[in-house]
């Protein structure tokens, strides 16, 4: 790695710690998001991304964004009520005391997303829904496991199973998550699941980023992924900032404790942040 190349991760690391260690008296949930080039991320797999244009990877963001709020949108409805085109609704706090209360006090949380997502009965050797998942937070472990993830996870526009080109149902959509997690190796703690059966919305004019296939599924889920690297740039950097030694030593231990949160089991300290 060239020195220009290690200054610049040391910038970005800081800058982050920085953020987060700010942010934190004041948040109860942080959703970092913004890979380095989305066009060559998995996220991109079957997407025409340019990251030159502002527009093209801002519109695959505010598509995962709009699909994550879907549930504050939905009209609640009754249990002994039968609804096939929506079902869960959820208000903002309820889905942060989910993905920040459960089993463990973790603030972090990494969004994934599949756009377009694969039919829910694909053929074998095909990926699935689940599989096909895409994460838009950066720095994140694809090999990790974590038994006590909690996830969110919202799906609409799915295609059906019929011949005709049907949005699925939401029953339909239910069963299929189900098996799925049923056959995979690892499963989350807990997953609430929002399904409506209107589509992705997309204005004109809109890039064509999408080419033919046109669908979108996203997922916000709990994460224990947190990382922070030590530079010998770090201090100085740090200091050009305008921050005294008093405050890096605040800074340092509020990320201290929230990594502890994520890992009781971490090593790290305040003093290597």
């Amino acid at each position: 790695m060239s020195l220009r190349s290690r200054k610049q991760t040391v910038f970005k690391e800081l800058h982050d710690a920085v953020s987060f260690s700010r942010l934190a008296p004041f948040s109860k949930l942080i959703v970092p998001v913004g890979l380095p080039f989305l066009s060559t991320s998995k996220a991109s797999t079957f997407l025409h991304i340019k990251d030159e244009k502002p527009y093209h990877y801002g519109a695959v963001y505010a598509a995962a964004l709009h699909s994550t709020g879907i549930p504050f949108r939905m009209e609640p409805v009754r249990p002994s009520a039968d609804s096939g085109d929506v079902s869960v609704a959820m208000d903002v706090n309820g889905l942060i005391q989910m993905l920040a209360g459960l089993a463990r006090q973790n603030m972090v949380a990494i969004l994934d997303v599949s756009m377009p997502a694969p039919a829910l009965t694909g053929k074998q050797g095909e990926q699935s829904l689940i599989g096909s998942l895409q994460s838009l937070t950066p720095d994140v472990a694809q090999d990790m496991e974590d038994l006590q993830t909690v996830e969110s996870m919202t799906v609409h526009g799915a295609p059906g199973s019929d011949i005709f080109g049907h949005y699925a149902l939401v029953p339909e959509v239910k069963n299929a998550v189900h098996a799925m997690y049923e056959q995979a190796i690892t499963r989350p703690m807990f997953c609430h699941l929002s399904v409506a059966r209107s589509p992705l919305p997309i204005p004109l004019p809109f890039p064509s980023i999408f080419g033919n296939l046109v669908g979108q599924r996203v997922r916000l889920r709990s994460s224990r992924r947190f990382g922070i690297e030590q530079g010998a740039p770090g201090p100085e950097l740090l200091r050009s900032w305008g921050f005294g030694k008093d405050e890096l030593d605040d800074m340092g231990e509020t990320l201290s404790k929230m990594v502890m949160a994520l890992d009781p089991h971490s090593q790290l300290s305040s003093d290597s942040v």
